[in-house]
């Protein structure tokens, strides 16, 4: 045979055996309202219930629901596709009880809506897709997806109906979620959550949970282009895993993103807006936070870092309470950001560092502090081409035996000293500049140990003399 003849036979089996495939789907419906006798799933005699059209189905059937109230329990166990009209084809629990829908084969369900049960859809195996669902009224979980199985959830809307705890909207264990332009609304405890397993979420928006989205116990997950907004506790949570966030927006929580326990966060064109207490924290894990913006005041600080490793590049911290950025006992780096407007009820640091060792900071703009540009107490770091301006209580102020080298600084406008140290601190300063600085370049408790080296600095006339201050 001529390799002509060859392919031609290979295209005529090919689409034979799509026709054959095509002649095996089948078309069954569902109506609840049919009083048919003998009925056969057609159109003209529907099936009433969905559990009957579940019974006579095969592999790749389609199951159409006709708008109305199916109140029964289902168990999928066929690649089928179960399709309704959302909002008239409603499938609901026959009490608070139990599974609405359990698929132990991938299915697809699409445009139905699924009321109350204890969990609305159970994904046990494969992968299944929930499109354009509508969930209410649930008690533990809207959808539950169970170990090595994936849920491909498409749009949809999710509702929380009781402020329940432990009640979580998509609930993930050792399982895959995938979630795209999907709304969460009401109090989940977890609007969605990942233990272990991968999550990616894109899109969509959640609002008014108690948490947002977790991501712990080894998941692995990314979320694009969603809005986390105004919910109780915290905004996006990842805790002994790993989570990358792109063009995020979390705004209007107790606490915007945390990670902990040796987790590691990448965030990336994200925003942070007006969270209480602080809109990142990262607690004994690694960050990296480039081109971010933040907005509000926090109690804490916008971005608080304890006993983590954190890089901070081309970031926005605008109004952000008592302080900007904090570090405890942190290490890495800060470039090319900008804090303004850091403002407490006594004082406000743009950037304070304690106990912190080989801390970077790299062209940082500190602005408009009620308090200092940059304190820093213990610990080791340095600083190159950092400018501070109206920062009211000082330029830069180090203490508590602290050790800092800088590089090219710039202090304009201080009701207080350019440099201070105090407590055993010891400040190396070259290539700096200092204008309108009320109290004078630089000052240094002599008595405690301090000690300020200026090398190469332009000063105002108005200089007061210290002994340690060379």
């Amino acid at each position: 045979m001529s390799l002509t003849l060859a392919c031609l036979a290979a295209l005529l089996a090919t689409e034979a055996s799509a026709a054959s495939s095509a002649a095996q789907q089948r078309l069954i419906v569902a109506d609840p309202t049919s009083v048919v006798p003998a009925p056969d799933g057609s159109r003209a005699r529907p099936f009433r219930t969905v559990g009957a059209a579940l019974a006579a189905a095969r592999d790749g059937d389609i199951i159409v629901l006709e708008p109305g109230l199916y109140t029964e329990r289902l168990v999928i166990e066929r690649a089928v596709t179960v399709v309704g009209k959302r909002g008239h084809s409603v499938l609901v629990s026959p009490d608070s009880t139990g599974t609405v829908v359990e698929l132990r084969a991938p299915a697809i369900l699409e445009g139905l809506s699924v009321q109350g049960g204890e969990i609305g859809v159970r994904v046990l195996a494969g992968r299944s897709g929930l499109r354009e669902l509508g969930f209410s009224a649930q008690r533990r979980a809207a959808v539950l997806v169970e170990e090595g199985a994936t849920a491909e959830v498409q749009g949809g809307q999710f509702a929380a109906s009781f402020d329940r705890r432990g009640l979580v909207g998509l609930d993930g264990s050792k399982a895959g979620l995938e979630v795209r332009d999907a709304r969460f609304e009401g109090p989940f405890e977890f609007a969605v959550r990942a233990r272990g397993g991968s999550m990616e979420v894109t899109g969509g928006t959640i609002e008014g949970a108690v948490s947002g989205i977790a991501c712990t116990e080894g998941c692995r997950g990314r979320v694009r282009g969603a809005v986390v907004a105004q919910g109780r506790r915290t905004g996006i949570l990842v805790q002994g895993a790993s989570l990358e966030l792109r063009d995020v927006l979390v705004s209007r929580w107790e606490s915007g993103i945390e990670a902990r326990d040796e987790a590691q966060l990448r965030v990336e064109d994200s925003a942070t807006a007006f969270c209480v207490q602080a809109a990142i924290t990262v607690v004994r894990s690694q960050i990296e936070l480039r081109h971010h913006v933040h907005v509000g005041p926090a109690v804490l600080a916008a971005i608080a870092l304890i006993d983590s490793a954190a890089t901070i590049e081309d970031g926005v911290v605008l109004d952000p309470g008592a302080t900007g950025i904090a570090f405890h006992r942190a290490q890495g780096e800060v470039t090319g950001t900008l804090v303004r407007g850091a403002r407490g009820q006594t004082e406000g640091d743009a950037l304070f560092a304690e106990l912190c060792e080989g801390l970077v900071l790299r062209h940082l703009f500190l602005e408009e502090s009620s308090g200092t540009g940059l304190t820093m107490q213990g610990g080791q770091g340095r600083g190159v081409g950092l400018e501070i301006a109206e920062a009211q209580a000082g330029g830069v102020i180090a203490q508590v035996g602290a050790r800092l080298a800088l590089e090219g600084i710039t202090v304009w406008s201080s009701d207080g000293t350019g440099l201070t140290a105090r407590e055993g601190a010891i400040i190396e300063a070259r290539f700096g500049r200092f204008g309108e600085v009320v109290a004078g370049p630089s000052f240094a408790d002599c008595a405690s140990g301090a000690k300020v080296q200026l090398r190469q600095t332009m000063a105002p006339a108005r200089v007061v003399t210290v002994p340690c201050v060379e």
